[in-house]
Order: structure tokens, then sequence, then C-alpha cells
């Protein structure tokens, strides 16, 4: 059983390994036909990754700070928070919650809901809901990973906020 063919890059350079070896090559190096053939097996391999699923608690505080970077700029270009909704069973939002504002803490009550409106003419609306802000988190980390390690690592910003956003409402970014 011999060696599977494998590119890995180092610094300016790659390394080829194969049945006889490992052979180095310079980026700006010119390569011969023979170079370009064993690199075609390797490129034409499908890539074997192994796969892992891990589960990630995400507390309503650090959803909050999101959308707080999401509505404080994020959205700011494409649209605006139109209204609050909240179910006639709701009274009161908690008073230890203060810190944040509404449009950050309503959507993460049940029943409750945001409504953002589009700054085209369409002036079309949609409601952010809880279940909105879960479907949005599993769509950021697996169609937009960078953004969700940017939230995980508490790195942030208004383009991560708006990312979120928009995975939210329209399960993607548009």
């Amino acid at each position: 059983m011999g060696i599977e063919p494998r590119l890995e890059a180092v610094g300016n350079s790659w390394d080829l390994y194969h049945e006889t070896g490992v052979e180095r090559y310079l980026l700006l190096e010119s390569l011969t036909l023979e170079d370009l053939e064993k690199l075609k097996i390797v490129i034409e391999k499908p890539l074997k990754l192994a796969e892992f699923t891990t589960t990630v608690n995400i507390s309503d505080v650090r959803i909050k700070d999101l959308l707080a970077c999401a509505f404080e700029g994020g959205f700011n270009y494409w649209g605006t928070i139109s209204d609050y909704k909240m179910d006639k069973d709701v009274d009161v939002l908690p008073e230890e919650d203060t810190y944040y504002h509404i449009s950050q803490r309503l959507p993460l009550i049940p029943g409750c809901k945001v409504i953002i409106e589009e700054l085209e003419d369409t002036k079309k609306q949609y409601s952010l809901t809880r279940e909105d802000l879960v479907r949005g988190l599993a769509v950021m980390s697996s169609k937009y990973p960078r953004h969700f390690a940017d939230f995980i690592a508490e790195n942030e910003d208004a383009v991560t906020g708006d990312v979120f956003l928009q995975c939210c409402l329209f399960g993607e970014v548009i």
C-alpha cells in the first residue's frame, strides 16, 4: 500500500508527497510537463477531510451583543427597525435586563418580534423572532464560518452583525 499523493504549502513553496518521496517546488519556479502531470493527479483526487460535529452553547447575552452590532450600524445601509410586536400574554420585559435596547431583547422572548423594513422603494417588512435567531446562527455557522468564528471569539463587529441578521431573515447574505 503506497502513500496518497498530496500537496502541502510550505512558505513560498509547496511540497508534493508521492510514492517515491517528497519534491519541493518554489512557487516562482517553472514547472515541467512531468511536474504538471504529478500535480494533476493530486489536484484531481478528491480531498478526504475528517468531519466533526460539535455543539456550541450560546447565551442570550451573546445574541444581544450580535444584534447590537447589526442594529447599531451593520444593517443601516439596507434596512431599519420599523416596529416592535409583543403577544398579549407578554406583560412587561424583565427589569433586570435594561442594559440592552429593546430591539436586542425583544426577539429573544417567545411571542415577540422586531419588524425590519427594507429601505428600498418596496418597503418590504420582515419579522425577527427567536426562531429566526436560532436558524440564523445555524446558517451563519455553516455558510459563513469566518464570521461565525469571529462571533465565537468575541471579535464580532458591524459586518458580523449584518451577516447574522441577513442569515436570520433571508437564509443567506444577499
